[in-house]
């Protein structure tokens, strides 16, 4: 278990890891309609 908490750690230090979310932006399909013009207006 430690081993996986200090890999899971170090995560943002190894580049190509670092790098995933970037070739694979599933954030955007998550937090699209957050960002949407619509949302904006209704959730104020």
């Amino acid at each position: 278990m430690t081993l996986l908490t200090v890999a899971l750690a170090l995560v943002p230090l190894i580049p190509i890891l670092r790098d995933i979310p970037r070739w694979v932006p599933i954030h955007r399909l998550i937090w699209r309609r957050y960002y949407s013009p619509h949302a904006r207006r209704t959730a104020g």
